[in-house]
């Protein structure tokens, strides 16, 4: 297998639990959505997509709208 002497000199057969996991992915989130959103400059964007959630966009209507017509 391509690079697996590598990946195991790396991780030390250390394998993480899915309660870690979930730790890390939300710690990466939090670090990725923490600088200030381009399009909105006073919010972080965090809280651009949560104020994006709260206008109730249909999506069926939205699908609509940015389909191509063949």
């Amino acid at each position: 297998m391509q690079n697996e002497k590598l990946h195991s000199a790396w991780h030390n057969d250390y394998v993480s639990t899915i309660q870690e996991t979930i730790k890390m992915i939300d710690m990466w989130l939090n670090f990725k959505n923490s600088p200030t959103c381009p399009n909105t400059p006073k919010q972080n964007t965090t809280k651009a997509l949560e104020d994006g959630k709260r206008q109730n966009i249909n999506a069926d209507t939205l699908n609509d709208l940015i389909s191509i017509k063949i």
